[in-house]
């Protein structure tokens, strides 16, 4: 799946997360913060697929880390995770640009599929884009291939206007 960061303030919370992870998606590279800001500087230096927060934190709560996150990685998926279920609060989260709410306690096989479903969102958008920069690495490549046989060609013929020296 990648890399995911899980984000509480609850230690037994991102333990349970991981090993969830660990058993069920093992190939997925899991970070944990305790908090919003631990979060941001883990932003700044990994590269995540998808970001599960609890809404409700100390200091920076989600909605805050969403806010700096868009600047960080804005094509990053950020899921927020609450205990109150305000249907309010969840079309206020989407309309600022979280991928989903999950209501708490969360389902695991829920969990695993909106973090599944966001990774693949957020790949199939830079589908386009990575395939447009390898077409033009391809054409790059094959541009210098030709004006390196055209090199060749040309030593090759001055070569043969040369007389030869014998020993």
């Amino acid at each position: 799946m990648g890399a995911v960061l899980l984000v509480d303030d609850d230690a037994a919370t991102l333990q349970a997360y991981t090993a969830l992870f660990a058993e069920r998606e093992p190939a997925t590279r899991v970070l944990t913060a305790l908090s919003a800001e631990d979060a941001v500087g883990l932003l700044q230096v990994v590269v995540f697929d998808v970001v599960v927060c609890d809404l409700q934190l100390p200091g920076l709560d989600g909605l805050g880390l969403l806010k700096k996150m868009q600047a960080i990685q804005p094509e990053t998926p950020l899921v927020l995770v609450t205990g109150y279920g305000d249907r309010e609060l969840e079309a206020d989260a989407a309309l600022k640009g979280a991928y989903a709410v999950l209501d708490k306690p969360v389902d695991p096989i829920v969990l695993l599929s909106v973090v599944k479903r966001s990774t693949l969102r957020k790949r199939a958008k830079r589908a386009p884009e990575l395939t447009a920069l390898a077409a033009s690495s391809e054409e790059a490549c094959r541009d210098r291939i030709q004006a390196m046989n055209e090199r060749i060609v040309k030593v090759m013929e001055n070569e043969d206007d040369q007389p030869r020296q014998r020993h």
